[in-house]
């Protein structure tokens, strides 16, 4: 209920965001890091979410002090989960304040949530969220810095993890696409960069690790 909300916990911290010259908050950045840490003993409960998102914490907060240069894995994590919540709320726009920010930005914040998965210092549980914030990005390509992020891993550089015989025959299908993959091939054979990087490898490594989970929670199942 709004009762609720407004009387959690979380909702004291949106005097953090709330105070400072005209209207504008200070910026601490262990408050991101306490905030987190308290979603995360908590099972990221989905009240605690929605006070914070009730509370403009996105908004006021975590995007406008977020710096691809000085950002925690707190602070990505929380844009992570106060946009999930925006969408599943539907009530308004879960894009608005940060597309305004223009394109970087986000593909920075995108380029940080492709590093921190593949990192291996998040738990399966937060694995989750950023399945969910990818799945929220998928489903809003009409956002165009959105889209611009999303589509650059769906691109023929994907084909390298395709059995060679059968990447062989969907090429000659098309008479374009033999052309095309040798300037792929040129470019992401030996990616440079970690953006390359997940550019060829983001799809598959996506399914690997589905596989595993699958194989082990099939494992755990028989004990």
């Amino acid at each position: 209920t709004l009762r609720d909300v407004l009387s959690s916990e979380f909702a004291g911290y949106a005097s953090r965001w709330a105070k400072g010259a005209k209207g504008k908050a200070e910026f601490d950045p262990e408050v991101v890091v306490k905030i987190y840490a308290s979603l995360k003993i908590g099972g990221f409960q989905p009240t605690q979410i929605m006070t914070l998102e009730f509370n403009s914490y996105l908004e006021r907060y975590l995007w406008p002090f977020f710096d691809a240069e000085k950002t925690s894995m707190a602070h990505i994590l929380s844009i992570v989960l106060l946009i999930n919540e925006k969408v599943r709320d539907g009530s308004v726009s879960a894009w608005d304040s940060i597309g305004a920010a223009g394109k970087e930005k986000f593909t920075a914040y995108f380029e940080k949530v492709l590093n921190l998965w593949s990192s291996g210092d998040i738990t399966l549980r937060e694995k989750t969220h950023i399945i969910q914030f990818w799945v929220n990005c998928f489903q809003s390509l009409e956002q165009d810095f959105v889209r611009d992020c999303c589509l650059r891993l769906t691109g023929l550089q994907s084909w390298f993890h395709l059995n060679e015989l059968h990447r062989n025959r969907l090429l000659a299908n098309n008479k374009r696409l033999p052309a095309f993959w040798k300037k792929v091939q040129k470019k992401y054979a030996d990616p440079k960069t970690a953006a390359a990087r997940h550019e060829r490898n983001f799809m598959a490594e996506l399914l690997d690790e589905f596989l595993s989970k699958v194989e082990e929670f099939g494992k755990m199942a028989t004990l």
